[in-house]
């Protein structure tokens, strides 16, 4: 059984070389990647079941999901965002309407709080989560900080990883706190993991 250290290791190297393979994408192949995955969402049954999601904004390079947050709002479904707060918590917060957006930690797209409503991790019955990797067995990679792993041991939301099929590797490295997805989706498949 490998240590705490050599999985970090592991972890390192997978997050290096999952980074330089998004920053390589270019904007059209983001943009149509994404779109597909959108597409193969929007065929989940816990998207069409859903009535609160939690959902994130993309960074560069990274699954988009505008195209599910649009069609959510469409469908009258609501929809609540990441807000980190302070260095190791993260909220759910649902804006008050489309102009309640600050540009928070990271440069990420954030609902201003002054302006949104905070919603209770165990209000969701969707979380759509990205990450660097996953795998089959429902092992995700994110960037290292864990605010995914932490707010997410808070709800019993169905948990859905959202990446491109190239972040799909056959074992992402996990420890004892990391959180499983229960699914997995991008531009070419749709499947349950755990």
């Amino acid at each position: 059984m490998p240590s705490n250290n050599d999985i970090s290791i592991q972890k390192a190297a997978l997050r290096k070389l999952m980074q330089n393979e998004l920053r390589s994408m270019d904007v059209e192949g983001v943009k149509a990647k994404s779109e597909a995955a959108c597409l193969k969402m929007f065929e989940h049954p816990a998207y069409k079941l859903s009535k609160l999601i939690f959902c994130y904004r993309a960074m560069t390079h990274e699954a988009d999901t505008e195209d599910i947050i649009n069609k959510a709002i469409s469908d009258g479904k609501r929809i609540a965002y990441p807000y980190i707060m302070g260095s190791s918590n993260m909220v759910a917060l649902e804006p008050a309407d489309s102009d309640a957006w600050e540009t928070g930690v990271l440069g990420l797209k954030m609902p201003n709080p002054a302006r949104s409503r905070l919603i209770a991790p165990g209000d969701f019955d969707l979380a759509i989560i990205p990450g660097l990797a996953f795998d089959a067995n429902g092992g995700r990679l994110g960037r290292g900080a864990g605010y995914y792993d932490r707010f997410l041991k808070k709800t019993g939301a169905m948990r859905i990883g959202f990446c491109f099929s190239f972040q799909v590797v056959a074992q992402v490295p996990i420890e004892a706190h990391d959180t499983l997805m229960q699914s997995l989706v991008t531009d070419t498949i749709c499947i349950k993991t755990i």
